[in-house]
């Protein structure tokens, strides 16, 4: 693979950070001294509330866990509706009333199908902060989505200490938010990790294989074009299947082509933990797991996907390893195991700490 170095990171919440961490740590320990009561007899005094930032609650936007040496944090850019409904987008092969059944069953409306749109922080133990994917940001609008710095700041980060960006494919809700506001790069620091077969499909996009219309071909192809042509050679790094993202990590990628020829996985080993980030393999769980041949029409090579997805949700769930996703409700950590002639998925039972 092409490996450029890594910018160091520019962290300039850092001193907040470390007094953060100070006060907290002299919190814990204070926790189990005996109250003493005043010398009138009366109650103590609560101390005052601290004046110092702090992170929000786990919940506000983001889920963080540990895989081994590795911090993981699912970060929710928002969420959308499927403007026409989960039919023909997915299962247009299935037929419109065969869709609706499946939403019935899982007590969706037609029109109410919400998409999630993930995007996951893996932080090493040496300090570095690996984003993948970027979410929507304003690709959709934005109205509901271009949540994902909000979040960040909910756990004390800001653009600037992302050090690389693990771009899983170019679709609009994986790099419009790459872009800030005024259409600049968001990530002034980060180097931009991108499999060598996906660069070329932006270069040279094929789409006759997919269900696409025109119209969202266009929109597609402008946005990556665009974004790529602000990204310099010096901020890319290419990428192939097996290649590790950050040296020492245990952060690699698996080519599932199908959704787009360059289309990654991401896979995380450490400390005997692993996980399993699947990318775009579903964009509806609720109906695909229950129906993963039911095609796609985002699919670049709807036959190749239709294979890819099988391959993929196969291994996850004959291996028992932890599963996140680009489109699994949030919190998105679980795990897969087969049910008739598809899966189901098993989520992680929530922990506030």
């Amino acid at each position: 693979m092409t490996m450029n170095p890594v910018p160091p990171v520019r962290r300039a919440d850092a001193a907040r950070l470390s007094r953060r961490s100070l006060l907290g740590t002299a919190a814990a320990g204070l926790a189990g001294l005996p109250l003493r009561a005043r010398a009138d007899g009366h109650a103590p005094t609560a101390a005052p509330a601290s004046t110092h930032p702090r992170p929000a609650m786990q919940g506000a936007g983001f889920y963080t866990k540990a895989v081994g040496d590795l911090t993981v944090t699912l970060l929710s850019d928002g969420t959308f509706l499927f403007p026409t409904g989960l039919h023909p987008v997915i299962g247009g092969d299935a037929g419109a009333d065969a869709v609706h059944a499946a939403l019935a069953d899982r007590f969706v409306p037609r029109n109410g199908v919400l998409a999630h749109v993930n995007t996951l922080l893996i932080q090493t133990p040496d300090g570095k902060n690996l984003l993948v994917d970027a979410g929507c940001g304003k690709a959709f609008g934005g109205e509901t989505t271009n949540q994902l710095v909000t979040h960040l700041a909910n756990i004390g980060l800001a653009p600037a200490d992302i050090d690389a960006i693990l771009v899983t494919h170019a679709h609009p809700d994986h790099i419009g938010g790459l872009l800030g506001d005024d259409g600049s790069l968001r990530f002034p620091e980060a180097q931009i990790v991108l499999s060598e077969t996906e660069r070329g499909f932006v270069r040279d996009p094929d789409f006759s294989r997919s269900r696409l219309d025109a119209g969202t071909i266009a929109v597609f192809t402008a946005l990556s074009q665009k974004v790529f042509s602000l990204i310099g050679d010096d901020k890319l790094t290419l990428v192939n299947d097996g290649d590790e993202v950050l040296p020492g990590s245990g952060v690699t990628v698996m080519a599932a082509p199908g959704h787009t020829p360059g289309h990654l996985l991401c896979h995380l080993a450490s400390g005997g933990d692993r996980l399993l980030y699947m990318s775009d393999i579903l964009h509806f769980p609720p109906v695909q797991l229950a129906h993963p041949d039911w095609k796609v029409a985002f699919d670049a090579d709807t036959a190749v996907a239709g294979k890819t997805r099988r391959k993929m949700l196969d291994l996850a769930a004959a291996d028992g390893v932890a599963v996140a996703s680009s489109h699994l409700a949030f919190p998105a950590f679980g795990h897969l195991k087969t049910r008739g002639q598809g899966y189901a998925f098993v989520p992680e039972l929530w922990s506030w700490s």
